[in-house]
This record gives structure tokens, sequence and C-alpha cells, in this order.
């Protein structure tokens, strides 16, 4: 079986690392644009988007770091096992 590292185990999913990211930095960054520019009336419509923008950018983080984690620790208990 093939060593499993880095170079022969990543993988670039263009819809998720390029589109996904630009599409939640374009909420993020109008967001905020909306709020800074947005009437006194308008501001809890504009808070809301600014904090539903940064709730996803978290998620984002979250949605990738946890399943690596999950993979290391399998992979530290296969090697365990051996």
């Amino acid at each position: 079986m093939q060593e499993q590292n880095f170079k022969n185990h990543a993988i670039l999913v263009p819809g998720f690392h390029y589109i996904g990211m630009l599409s939640i930095l374009a909420l993020l960054g109008g967001s905020i644009n909306y709020l800074c520019r947005a009437t006194p009336e308008n501001k809890y419509l504009a808070a809301l988007l600014t904090l539903a923008a940064f709730i996803f950018a978290v998620l984002w983080i979250y949605i990738r770091t946890f399943p690596l984690k999950a993979q290391d620790r399998a992979i530290r208990a296969e090697e365990n096992l051996r």
C-alpha cells in the first residue's frame, strides 16, 4: 500500500475552494459595505446580514477542519494497530 501523505492525498475542489470562498468574501464585503452605508432605519437588516456573513465564514472554516481532524485520528489509529 502506498504511504499516505499530503502529496498523494491533497485534492482541490474548485467549487468549494474557489467559488465558495469568493462567494463568502463577496457576501462579507457587501454586508459590511451595506452596514456602513445603511440609514438608521435599515441598521437592523444590515447588522443581521453582516452577522450572517460572519457565521458563514466561521462555518466555512469548521466544515474543512473537522473532517481533517477525524481523518488524522483514523490514520493514527490505523498506524497504532499495525
